[in-house]
């Protein structure tokens, strides 16, 4: 909107928009921040809610428009997924966070710059701060689980009496391995279940964690 700030109404002349109060655009600045907030507030507060929700069967249920069809009933094939899945709500807020930094915070900024000719240029950076330090949060607390799970299955696997090959009556040297030792199948399966739990629930994750949790792997051994 573009004001004449020495614009005033008169009787004889049409209704003209005069700059607003200065107090209402404060108002309506602290508002739209506020507002902001909130949807950072209830996203984490879902993702981190107890495994089982207090509503009903319908109501655990969660729409991604992604995957979502208007053809099939199934809540499979509609996109409808099992809100008491802490996991898939940790995920689906990660790529909602994803969605409002890169795009829709932006560009929401712009327009109520534009609109009302403010600068939120603090307001700014500390909603991108949020955003940032609840997107490190929540990657942390999806992973945390599976790599503290290899950690220990990797120290009980090496440092087991059993671990090393033993040396054969007709050798001295140990013989050479032909196989992975059981854990290794034990992480790899691990790592191809979370693979299918991100990539189902959302594909642009799957490559981050999944190097993420080999970086730790590798680490663990």
């Amino acid at each position: 909107m573009l004001y004449i700030s020495e614009a005033t109404k008169r009787p004889s002349s049409p209704d003209i928009i005069v700059p607003p109060p200065g107090k209402l655009l404060q108002l309506v600045r602290n508002q739209f921040v506020h507002g902001n907030y909130a949807i950072i507030r209830g996203m984490k507060q879902m993702a981190e809610a107890p495994t089982t929700l207090n509503t009903s069967a319908t109501n655990n249920l969660i729409v991604t428009p992604m995957r979502a069809t208007a053809t099939s009933p199934s809540a499979e094939s509609s996109g409808l997924i099992d809100a008491n899945n802490k996991n898939v709500r940790i995920l689906l807020t990660l790529a909602n966070i994803q969605a409002l930094r890169n795009d829709i915070t932006p560009h929401l900024i712009a327009m109520f710059e534009t609109n009302f000719s403010i600068k939120l240029t603090d307001e700014t950076d500390e909603l991108r701060k949020s955003l940032s330090q609840l997107d490190v949060s929540l990657f942390a607390a999806y992973t945390s689980p599976m790599i503290a799970s290899v950690d220990q299955l990797a120290k009980n696997a090496i440092t087991s009496p059993d671990w090393a090959p033993t040396t054969t009556s007709t050798s001295s040297s140990p013989p050479r391995p032909t196989d992975a030792r059981p854990y290794i199948y034990t992480i790899l399966l691990g790592l191809v279940s979370v693979h299918t739990e991100v990539s189902t629930t959302s594909a642009p994750l799957t490559a981050p964690i999944l190097m993420h949790l080999l970086e730790k792997v590798l680490e663990s051994m």
